[in-house]
């Protein structure tokens, strides 16, 4: 099995890479329907709900890269704006995950004597679909 190395993973939003990624994680979820039953035997049983997932990533503040940044972030939030995302391997050929997405939360860090850093939850809306990156 091969094994891939975190700094391939990339986070894009709005077609634009989000510069200074210094940790993401994407989270997929689905609610459980109940459907329990008196012939349930003491087990209990369950359908697939509705789906829906977060992108959070943390990301040094440099209002002056080329690419997505704080700034860019910041306006999709203000502005309720629905950004399409990619989250994967950016290597040509590689699966990626893709859907559209809200900026749930957005948090702004300024630590003394270290680089100051932000922290956002993308939340996931819509349908999500597995992509080969190009």
């Amino acid at each position: 099995m091969a094994q891939k190395d975190g700094r391939v993973i990339r986070l894009e939003i709005n077609s634009n890479f989000l510069k200074g990624v210094t940790t993401s994680a994407l989270s997929l979820t689905a609610d459980m329907i109940d459907v329990t039953n008196y012939e349930s035997n003491k087990s209990k049983e369950y359908l697939p709900g509705e789906q829906t997932g977060t992108v959070t990533a943390t990301f040094t503040f440099d209002p002056d890269v080329s690419s997505a940044n704080f700034t860019d972030v910041f306006t999709a939030w203000k502005a309720g704006t629905e950004l399409p995302f990619v989250y994967g391997d950016s290597t040509s050929g590689s699966e990626v995950i893709t859907g559209n997405c809200l900026v749930s939360s957005l948090n702004w860090n300024g630590p003394k004597n270290e680089v100051s850093t932000c922290d956002t939850t993308l939340q996931i809306t819509g349908p999500v679909a597995i992509d080969v990156a190009s």
